[in-house]
């Protein structure tokens, strides 16, 4: 599972990938910022 993640990421970032972030992402992920002082929860949040 990994590794096809991998390759969808490497896909993604050469534009070969229809399915984006958010079929990469979990729902539940957390972006972490040094700008914003609170950790951003959320699929909704993250992709902004």
């Amino acid at each position: 599972m990994i590794k096809e993640n991998i390759k969808k990421w490497h896909d993604l970032i050469k534009g070969d990938y229809s399915g984006g972030f958010d079929e990469l992402l979990d729902d539940d992920v957390s972006f972490y910022s040094p700008i914003v002082f609170s950790p951003q929860r959320g699929k909704e949040l993250t992709t902004l």
